[in-house]
């Protein structure tokens, strides 16, 4: 290979001509070479959507792909997890719900002697 075809490939070469070469850290992308980069990349709605149905089949909500509704709102209903912050609340003590609470009549102060 001559040194004219060697300085066509680098530069045809995308690491050579990007932010890829500078070393650490890289720096940004331009935005020709991000597309060229990323190109075969599903959107984070195609990701996101099967992840979702995946879930709602697991879970049992609906028995057939057929029967979930496509809507963005409608499918973030169904998978929310309802309850969990409470849940997180009382299980890490972060707050004591009425019905773990004795009552107050059944709570003894100590007397401590000498006060």
């Amino acid at each position: 290979m001559s040194a004219d075809e060697a300085d066509n490939a680098i530069e045809k070469n995308l690491v050579f001509n990007t932010s890829l070469a500078a070393g650490m850290p890289m720096g940004p992308l331009g935005l020709e070479h991000v597309r060229c980069m990323l190109a075969d990349l599903p959107s984070l709605q195609q990701i996101w959507l099967a992840t979702a149905e995946a879930l709602i089949l697991e879970r049992g909500i609906v028995e057939r792909p057929q029967d979930i509704k496509r809507n963005a709102q409608v499918m973030l209903e169904l998978i929310r997890d309802d309850g969990m912050d409470e849940e997180d609340e009382w299980w890490y003590g972060r707050s004591t719900p009425e019905s773990v609470c004795p009552p107050l009549e059944a709570i003894e102060e100590d007397h401590v002697e000498g006060m």
